[in-house]
């Protein structure tokens, strides 16, 4: 009786652990066309804003600079703490990492 309870926990576990492989194949957000924080965009790269989340004095800020639906944005600077630089419109602009978090983005 012990064998069988200890083979069916190990059949569980392979079951679990195929469909974490398939889950995570691809990054989450990076990828495809599903929106994510640009945070996680790479320096360098040029994606278009998606949304804007978060309260009416974040989006009243960043709307009045320039970051507007479907405008491309450029990851001009990106370090592990600090904020990030990002270009719109040509002009460069420091937005805290609070706030980049709040900027979804998709893929240009």
């Amino acid at each position: 009786m012990f064998k069988r309870k200890r083979f069916c926990c190990q059949e569980n576990q392979k079951q679990t652990s195929n469909t974490q492989k398939d889950s995570t194949s691809q990054p989450v957000g990076i990828s495809g066309d599903k929106p994510f924080p640009i945070t996680s965009a790479k320096e360098g790269t040029t994606v278009r804003l998606y949304k804007i989340e978060g309260g009416h004095q974040v989006k009243r800020r960043l709307t009045v600079i320039g970051f507007l639906e479907n405008e491309p944005v450029r990851v001009i600077k990106k370090s592990y703490f600090g904020p990030l630089v990002l270009e719109v419109k040509g002009s460069r602009f420091a937005v805290g990492r609070g706030e980049a978090e709040k900027i979804l983005v998709r893929n240009a």
